[in-house]
């Protein structure tokens, strides 16, 4: 790929903070990966940078392509968010805990806890539905559960604790209060990373930017 000259300049830039502007498919992700790459030609230790992506496959892809370009294994960590924050909780059950327990629940798992407390609380389907099509935003703060639906919220979040289950939504909101309750742990990933990467930045929430 031939390179602008500002896409040169934030490739070899030294400065602390940089962010990225650009239209789809301008190749902001392959600048990204020749950041890495110059970063590792000038003798960074891989094991010091962190890039987060949105997704599994972009994940996969950026670590392929790194890969293809370096012609080798590099040890540079390449993960999405709710994986980074899965790590983050793990450690810190192993630390206070002694083991780690808890559980990732899929989207059926979702539906059914849901509809068992609706019929609880005998609530309408109507309710039910509103509370499934949007409880991804209630949970990362994109919208405010309405006070009709506070009293399944509460049961719901009530009964996935009481199973020691998380949803992915939860994920990153458990492993910043780990990380706040938690100083030392906060203090290890702060000190093990130098360098960290956004794919996407465009993307992020509130709970993402925490």
């Amino acid at each position: 790929m031939n390179f602008t000259s500002s896409q040169k300049n934030a490739i070899t830039s030294d400065a602390k903070d940089l962010l990225l502007i650009s239209c789809a498919g301008s190749g902001k992700t392959t600048v990204l990966i020749e950041k890495v790459r110059h970063l590792l030609a000038h003798r960074t230790f891989p094991e010091t940078i962190l890039v987060l992506t949105f997704s599994v496959n972009a994940a996969l892809n950026f670590k392929k392509r790194l890969l293809e370009l370096e012609n080798k294994q590099v040890d540079v960590e390449i993960r999405t968010f709710h994986s980074l924050a899965r790590k983050i909780i793990v450690d810190y059950q192993k630390k206070h805990l002694d083991k780690v327990e808890f559980e990732i629940i899929d989207e059926g798992d979702r539906k059914r806890f849901a509809k068992t407390i609706c019929n609880t609380l005998v609530l309408s389907s109507a309710h039910y539905q509103e509370f499934i099509d949007n409880l991804s935003k209630y949970k990362t703060g994109i919208k405010d559960v309405p006070p009709h639906l506070w009293q399944l919220f509460n049961e719901y979040q009530m009964k996935l604790e009481n199973l020691k289950k998380i949803e992915l939504d939860d994920l990153i909101t458990l492993a910043t209060k780990h990380l706040d309750d938690d100083k030392d742990l906060c203090n290890y990933y702060q000190e093990k990373y130098t360098y960290l990467f956004l794919d996407e930045f465009k993307d992020t929430n509130d709970q993402q930017l925490t």
